[in-house]
């Protein structure tokens, strides 16, 4: 009271409400200048134009996430745990013009395919897991003997360590069947060939700031069941099963979001067989090496993909099988170029194993495009071509497939399908071709 009555008598009263006036407007300034700028740290894009709400303070609701895709499967929440299953399962027929894809005395038969689905995925804010299991049985009506039984599963984990590095791990398994079409297979054989694969990898990456390694090593397994021929015998392929080791490195320029980055990649695959010797008194253990350089690219939705140049080379123990070396182009590619159409380009070498005398590997050349074209939101026409080339040291031959179809997603959880398919395979030598049309039509049920 006493400061008081001595400050008014040195100010007058109004000239006391003006500096009060003031001193109260610099402190609601600078106050909402500091909510401001607190704010503007949460979220850059609000803090700037607009000071808070008390409400505001409160948590929001998030929103449940709409999928892109009206009829994509919803899948089933297990638990807690942010894992979703996505089960299906298709059943369809099937009507085939050369069930045995023989070159002579072709025979017409039809079949019942049916093939369930398991996958899972995770909705992680890091990390990610995610898998698959795939079951595929055909059942012929005429030639029981040549129905198939066939299968994959395979699960990926990505941990990620630091910002700037991350860990994939991967296992794999694959079950299917060759038949007589290919020269591998005896033509005299009553059964197709079952063929195994199991593969584990295990790959870390670090990106240094415009250089992104990755190092990765796997182990596989590959092994080819008996072959019952006809009058009684049996073709034995324990010889063939392997196992294979690698090693592998690759180099990627760029930064993070760059859309075009160079890349080289260095592999080192050996291959070890159960037996010293073949069938043909032959040591088929072999060193392997692969080299590739390409580019790959991320054009939004445009352009995706990557292709490199690559050479694979194997050289065999014994020296009469020697060296045998394959060069081409890998790699896919994804090209939208309308909302509604999107085309996918495939291409691949590969050296595969052969136990034909004094000859190491087959070299093979893959290539395909598949055209997918929306004619509604929910209907889908397919469309597509391969080619392949097969080198397998004594012949030179040549297959060819074309596919036409229609998708119908009836709703999230059921779609319908009809699809034709034509193989022509043309062998080097002095042997008869053959050709097999095919008209399948499935139902798929998934959750």
């Amino acid at each position: 009271m006493i400061a008081l009555g001595k400050l008014s008598c040195g100010v007058s009263r109004v000239r006391m409400l003006k500096i009060m006036r003031l001193v109260c407007g610099v402190a609601l300034l600078v106050g909402s200048a500091s909510v401001s700028h607190a704010q503007e740290v949460i979220d850059p894009g609000l803090g700037a134009t607009r000071i808070p709400e008390p409400q505001d303070a409160a948590p929001v609701p998030r929103k449940r996430r709409v999928p892109v895709d009206p009829y994509a499967a919803q899948g089933v929440a297990i638990g807690q745990g942010g894992i979703r299953l996505y089960p299906s399962i298709e059943i369809g027929t099937l009507i085939t013009s050369n069930v045995a894809r023989a070159a002579n005395a072709s025979q017409a038969d039809a079949g019942v395919e049916i093939r369930p689905t398991l996958g899972f995925a995770s909705d992680w804010s890091r990390h990610s897991w995610t898998g698959s299991a795939t079951a595929d049985w055909l059942q012929y009506k005429n030639k029981s003997d040549l129905s198939t039984l066939a299968g994959s599963a395979q699960t990926a984990f990505r941990l990620d360590v630091l910002r700037t590095t991350h860990a994939d791990f991967a296992v794999g398994y694959t079950l299917s069947q060759t038949g007589t079409e290919n020269s591998q297979v005896p033509g005299t054989a009553i059964s197709p060939r079952r063929d195994r694969n199991f593969t584990t990898r295990a790959g870390i990456t670090h990106d240094f700031g415009g250089l992104e390694t990755t190092l990765t090593g796997s182990l596989s397994r590959s092994s080819f069941d008996d072959v019952a021929l006809a009058g009684g015998g049996t073709e034995n392929n324990a010889d063939r099963n392997y196992w294979a080791p690698a090693l592998a490195l690759r180099g990627t320029l760029g930064q993070p979001g760059s859309p075009l980055k160079p890349f080289a990649e260095m592999a080192y695959v050996p291959r070890f067989h159960d037996q010293a010797l073949d069938r043909n008194n032959q040591d088929r253990d072999s060193q392997g090496l692969l080299l590739a350089a390409g580019i790959s690219f991320d054009q939004g939705p445009l352009w995706q993909g990557e292709v490199a140049l690559t050479d694979q080379m194997r050289g065999y123990a014994d020296p009469e099988l020697g060296i045998v070396n394959a060069l081409g182009l890998a790699g896919r590619v994804t090209w939208r170029p309308t909302a509604l159409t999107t085309i996918d380009a495939t291409s691949s070498v590969s050296l595969d194993e052969t136990e034909t005398r004094n000859i190491g590997s087959a070299r093979t050349w893959r290539t395909g495009v598949n055209l997918t074209h929306a004619l509604r939101d929910n209907l889908q026409a397919l469309a597509g071509t391969s080619f392949s080339i097969q080198d397998t040291g004594v012949s030179v031959d040549h297959t060819t497939t074309a596919t036409l179809g229609l998708n119908w997603q009836v709703n999230p959880n059921m779609a319908a399908g009809v699809t034709y398919e034509g193989t022509w395979f043309s062998p080097g030598t002095g042997s008869a071709s053959y050709n097999d049309q095919r008209l399948m039509t499935s139902i798929i049920l998934q959750k």
